[in-house]
């Protein structure tokens, strides 16, 4: 029995403890960043700046080539206090004649004088738009209306306080159009006096309002005009292009109904005078989707459809640079012209709209790792170091899943539009069977003798016997929402679905309901241990365990939520919870948290290679992490965390009491509770709050029979677990 206790303890390693010599857990992988952009700017001598939604600021010194990040000095905001705190969203870019650069989004305003590498922040309430005049004085205005900026003694003073400001535009002579509540209002002296200039009452709506090489502001933001080579304002309105006579001070409408454009999102003119224009168009009869871009080279009147970039992604951004380079944001990355329109190129290298989907990393059997995203794939051969793009050829309905066959094979489930096979590692994709196009694919598992299942957000359960070369749909759907699948040692299935927990004895062709959930308890994932342990994450139960295949379950932590899991090549689990990653090394009966040097975003996705590092996907604006060290042959040691330390219960074994030891750095609410060896809570050793120092807890053994006993102490999100031997 002494036997039992010490490999039990040996058993829980310290994953982390290079994290206490003061080395973080993590370290970030390098490649594409998620943002979406919002707006971009060019300076005199071509620097493109791009603002994002989440992501901050970006630069581009080779015309859009490569891009880097310049966002010090930028303020963050919180999504959720103390979990999520991303960079403030960029709403406009103005760059002024003198070369100063001024950022304007929720974070307030911001300025840089050394091309993005540091910003100051000269206002801290949010604003919509910015816009420098050839003077160098600048505005900025959000829903409050226009605020002018006095850079001598440094303060802004109110202008035109007529509505919410959609965004501005300045002539080459330094008059300033504004948009303020759809309405256009013009200064000629600096924004010491307005005059209205009125579109008129069915076109007072105006997408926006930008000048020749800033567009604009956001996919929603009210306002564009923009003004041509010879100093003509047009403005883009839910009517139509309508002209600005400077004469008359009336504007003047174009249709653009009887030339198939509808919805109009974003609109600029290029140094020739050509007009250019995303569209999205939509039939809520028909269903029918489409968005590209257009051409004008007659003042709006009629339009040319740009079919390089008609497709299903929603373009949201184009913008003219002054070498007459085109610039245009899709769903699927920033792409580039450089012959007018005629050829498109992806530009994103550095810069990318998308975030890592969940279940969307996986690492080859040759140790190379994939990451999905919502329209991209990328792949490296460099532990992350670096990204290539690898999805031509894919249809463009974005990635639902990735997944390994068991013969090794790189699997992509797509969105609606079935699935696709890679036969060199990753590099090139082929479809060999239609049969799952038209469902949203969420998860593959594999299982013995080449048998591959892949899983619909429906519930559907499609099964390959040839490692997915071919697939039937299983007529048998265990529930109507189907979270995760998971393979036991018996071949046994498990699913985890809204109402319960279902196995298949059968290969998925019928199901039984092995365990309820309770109404509204969403379940994450599921997985099996290698000593066959099922383990279930839950949102209002926490986790699940079971150890007879499914027939009875115990609840191992019901304040541990887990959204997703996976093992490493020792058989340790590292499960991502809401705000970072736990670990476990004894079959998940405790956990502890090894996030130190993650950011605070949600983690979207976890894989592991065969060399033990650990792969993480987070949302937003963080891109892939990945563990700083390999998680196998981990020293043992003591078990000390930050906060607390426990010691082994003396004596041990014993046949009626032991003592439990403890440690608090602080003050702190702890809990210790006794669990048998499936995992069963057997009772609650202590309960309350402690103060800092050593604490000792006695244990009578009671009634309980002689056996391995586990005891978990829990301090806040810190947990340590050793075993304990009862005698006869």
């Amino acid at each position: 029995m002494k036997r039992i206790a010490s490999l039990f303890a040996a058993g829980l390693l310290l994953l982390a403890a290079n994290v206490s010599r003061g080395q973080n857990f993590w370290e970030p992988a390098n490649g594409p960043l998620y943002g979406n952009v919002t707006c971009i700017a060019f300076d005199s001598v071509g620097t493109i700046f791009a603002g994002t939604d989440i992501a901050g600021i970006f630069r581009s010194r080779d015309h859009a080539k490569t891009w880097v990040s310049v966002d010090s000095g930028l303020t963050t905001y919180t999504v959720r206090t103390g979990i999520w705190n991303l960079p403030s969203r960029i709403e406009a870019i103005a760059v002024s004649p003198i070369g100063r650069v001024y950022a304007a989004g929720t974070g307030g305003v911001f300025c840089s004088a050394n091309e993005g590498d540091s910003w100051t922040q000269i206002d801290s309430v949010g604003q919509n738009a910015i816009i420098v005049t050839p003077g160098n004085e600048v505005f900025a205005g959000n829903d409050s209306g226009v605020i002018r900026w006095n850079d001598s003694i440094k303060t802004w003073t109110s202008v035109l306080s007529s509505g919410s400001v959609g965004n501005f535009a300045v002539s080459s002579s330094g008059r300033i159009f504004a948009v303020l509540s759809g309405i256009v209002y013009s200064s000629i002296d600096n924004g010491s006096s307005w005059r209205e200039d009125t579109i008129g009452q069915y076109y007072w709506h105006l997408q926006g309002i930008h000048d020749t090489i800033v567009v604009r502001s956001s996919y929603f933001t009210p306002g564009i005009l923009a003004f041509d080579s010879v100093g003509s304002l047009f403005a883009l309105c839910l009517g139509g292009i309508a002209r600005f006579d400077t004469t008359t001070r009336a504007w003047y409408m174009w249709s653009y109904g009887s030339n198939g454009l509808q919805n109009l999102s974003s609109f600029t003119i290029d140094r020739n005078g050509k007009f250019w224009a995303a569209f999205v168009l939509y039939s809520i009869v028909s269903g029918y989707y489409e968005s590209g871009l257009f051409m004008s080279t007659d003042l709006g009147v009629t339009w040319d459809t740009m079919n390089a970039l008609s497709c299903c992604s929603s373009v949201s951004v184009v913008a003219a640079a002054p070498n007459g380079d085109l610039l245009c944001n899709f769903w699927d990355g920033l792409k580039q012209s450089t012959d007018n329109g005629s050829n498109w190129t992806n530009v994103q290298n550095g810069i990318s709209d998308l975030s890592v989907n969940s279940n969307c990393i996986v690492v080859t059997p040759t140790g190379a790792l994939i990451k999905g995203a919502d329209y991209s794939l990328f792949r490296s051969s460099d532990d992350g170091m670096s990204w290539a793009r690898v999805d031509s050829g894919l249809w463009n309905n974005g990635i639902g899943t990735l997944g390994i066959s068991p013969k090794g094979r790189p699997i992509i489930g797509m969105v609606y539009a079935g699935i696709y096979i890679s036969n060199d590692d990753g590099k090139t994709w082929s479809q060999p069977d239609t049969t799952m196009n038209g469902w949203f694919l969420e998860e593959f598992v594999n299982a013995p003798n080449s048998l591959v299942f892949g899983v619909s957000s429906t519930g559907d359960i499609f099964r390959s016997s040839d490692d997915g070369d071919h697939w039937i749909h299983t007529a048998a759907q265990p529930d109507s929402y189907l979270a995760a699948i998971a393979v036991a040692p018996t071949g046994h299935l498990f699913a985890a679905c809204l109402h319960g927990i279902y196995r298949s004895l059968d290969k998925s062709d019928t199901w039984q309901k092995v365990r309820s959930i309770p109404d509204s308890s969403y379940v994450w994932a599921i997985i099996v241990t290698p000593s066959g342990k099922i383990l279930v994450g839950t949102e209002k139960e926490g986790l699940l365990g079971s150890t007879n295949d499914g027939d009875s379950w115990f609840v191992i932590d019901s304040s541990l939520r887990c959204y997703s899991f996976t093992l490493n090549q020792q058989g340790h689990l590292f499960a991502t919870i809401y705000n970072g990653v736990v670990v476990s090394s004894d079959d998940g009966i405790s956990w502890q948290p090894v996030d130190s040097g993650l950011p605070s975003v949600p983690i979207m996705a976890l894989a592991s290679d065969s060399s033990g590092r650990i792969f993480a996907g987070t949302a937003f604006a963080y891109g892939i992490y990945r563990s700083a060290n390999s998680t196998l042959n981990v020293e043992k040691e003591s078990i000390i965390l930050p906060n607390l330390s426990l010691t082994q219960n003396s004596p041990n074994p014993f046949p009626q009491s032991t003592t439990l030891s403890f440690t608090l750095r602080d003050p702190s609410y702890i809990s210790i509770k006794l669990f048998d060896a499936t995992g069963r809570e057997v009772a609650a050793l202590a309960n309350g709050f402690f103060a800092a120092g050593e604490h000792e807890v006695p244990f009578a053994r009671g009634t309980l029979p002689a056996g391995v006993y586990f005891y978990r102490l829990v301090a806040g999100r810190q947990s340590i677990a050793r075993a304990m031997v009862i005698e006869p």
